[in-house]
């Protein structure tokens, strides 16, 4: 009896992986979520916290958003006072560059206050350099 060596010929596996992997790699897309470029100011104390779903961000040339979504000061309280009401933490997070002026920082919290927010929580990245 003639005993034939049996061997497993993994070429054609191995085309087929590479060719899942293109194909993968040509049909998906990447998405890029919208949001709003800050560069946020650095705090050694900061810490990670549970993020409030009202979010209102300042970018350096002085344009509010309530979250995500661009409005002018005079309206922010106008908006806000219905999702703060709804709430019971009546919590806000505000992110500001860290460019921006102080001046449009504190007009966004007194609009904000005027709305009934009961805390305003700055936003900061962690500084890790000792």
């Amino acid at each position: 009896m003639n005993k034939r060596d049996l061997t497993l010929n993994i070429a054609p596996l191995i085309d087929v992986v590479l060719l899942l992997i293109i194909f993968f790699m040509l049909t998906s897309h990447f998405i890029e979520e919208a949001g709003i470029n800050l560069t946020l100011p650095t705090s050694k104390t900061a810490t990670s916290q549970e993020t409030s779903h009202i979010v209102v961000s300042i970018t350096k040339d002085e344009r509010v958003f309530l979250n995500d979504r661009p409005i002018s000061i005079e309206k922010l309280s106008s908006y806000l006072e219905p999702l703060i009401g709804k709430r019971e933490e009546k919590e806000v997070v505000v992110k500001v560059d860290k460019d921006c002026r102080v001046q449009v920082l504190v007009s966004t919290m007194d609009e904000i206050r005027r709305a009934g927010a009961r805390a305003i929580v700055l936003s900061a990245e962690r500084d890790e350099r000792e």
